[in-house]
């Protein structure tokens, strides 16, 4: 049987007070690094036991209550750990049974929130190729050995080729890593993580890049990097995807007796366009192309025909409350561009003037904003001049 060993009993002494717990504390959704973390191992499949290390009987109690609604379907074992991480290990895996000194073993530090069910079902497959593998990422910085010579440190500069920073989890034979550890602890040796002990009955890892960042709570700063990158997952369909695109589409006849809103502007013309609000097409086609980028219903829903409140309403403020909406999810808009289908009156002589009323609620300069007309050369209704319609794109991108 497949076991995941969580290491929960920290000190959180990094935390600085800030929070008590740092596995325990509340991060963005109304859960914590302990719940994600569970959650993680029990979607990824990989693993039907799983061996949580605890610092004192009162953490024990809140971690059960969370094993109990996030894991019911996995045998969950509690586990004192020690007083370092290295014995809080060594301890789970003495209470592994033996029959399963063959099986994989994953040991994760729950302080790792962001780990996900993919990486450990890619993990999984790196262990089982090559024996033992381990999450771990290429470093970027500039890194130097310091010499102590003098008062000015002598620098070496490392090849940064040959550097991985080494994450958790990482994953091996229970029954070799158990003997590491073993030795790790009798001959009270410093090892920072499991590869380290691996190392010691001559088992290496293959290093597994994770999917996405892989976080560890150590200081207070760290809470605001997990909960913005909690904030991106919590809408999957972005989470990758810096851009949205969106498409919005809007038609009115002529009516007597109304006045013509095109972009928020009054264009003379004998005829107004029919319709509950101003009945401005060119807004309303942008305000749909925009809810659309950003996955949320039509104006119809925040605005709806037939209220009160609605009724002869610049349609300006419908794309102001679009944006709005959009910004409520953190997109903001890149460009529009616009296509009328008018037979009459002429549009071009009024561009300007709309994009400057529209950049004004979109918050994007005019240049950002296209706006061009057509006939539609005598076909059908539009072409004979009986309403007028619009087509909308938009661009959307994450701030």
């Amino acid at each position: 049987m497949q076991t995941a060993v969580l290491l929960a009993g920290g000190s959180s002494r990094r935390m600085a007070g800030v929070v008590e717990d740092k596995i325990l504390a509340p991060l963005a959704g109304g859960t914590c690094a302990f719940a994600l973390c569970l959650a993680a191992f029990a979607q990824s499949g990989c693993v039907r036991r799983i061996v949580v290390t605890f610092r004192d009987a009162a953490q024990r109690e809140k971690l059960a209550a969370i094993a109990s609604r996030t894991a019911d379907d996995l045998e969950v074992l509690f586990v004192p750990g020690g007083a370092e991480r290295r014995d809080s290990v060594f301890k789970a895996l003495e209470a592994i049974p033996a029959a399963d000194d063959e099986e994989l073993v994953f040991v994760h530090d729950s302080a790792r929130p962001l780990v996900t069910a993919g990486d450990i079902r890619a993990l999984d497959a790196a262990a089982k190729a090559h024996g033992a593998a381990s999450l771990a990422h290429p470093v970027t910085d500039t890194i130097k050995r310091v010499g102590n010579s003098g008062s000015v440190p002598e620098l070496t500069d490392v090849p940064r080729a040959e550097l991985r920073a080494m994450e958790t989890p990482q994953v091996f034979p229970v029954g070799k890593l158990r003997e590491g550890y073993r030795l790790a602890v009798a001959k009270n040796l410093p090892t920072t993580d499991d590869a380290a002990a691996a190392a010691l009955v001559g088992l290496h890892p293959a290093l597994v890049t994770p999917l996405g960042p892989n976080v560890k709570l150590t200081s207070p700063d760290d809470f605001e990097t997990v909960n913005r990158i909690l904030a991106r997952r919590a809408s999957p369909t972005m989470n990758f995807c810096p851009f949205r695109t969106g498409i919005g589409y809007d038609i009115h006849r002529f009516a007597e007796n109304r006045r013509l809103v095109l972009g928020g502007v009054t264009i003379p013309h004998t005829r107004g366009l029919d319709g509950h609000s101003d009945a401005d097409c060119l807004c309303h086609a942008i305000a749909d192309a925009i809810l659309g980028a950003a996955g949320l219903p039509d104006i119809g829903h925040f605005f709806p025909p037939g209220k009160a409140e609605t009724k002869g309403m610049d349609s300006l403020l419908i794309v102001k409350g679009a944006v709005e909406k959009a910004r409520e999810k953190g997109l903001a808009v890149g460009n529009i561009d616009v296509a009328l289908i008018a037979k009459e009156p002429k549009i071009a002589p009024h561009i300007p003037a709309m994009k400057e009323r529209l950049a004004s609620v979109l918050g994007i300069p005019t240049d950002r904003i296209g706006i061009k007309a057509t006939t539609n050369e005598g076909i059908g209704g539009l072409g004979r001049g009986e309403g007028i319609a619009a087509t909308a794109s938009v661009l959307l991108y994450r701030e």
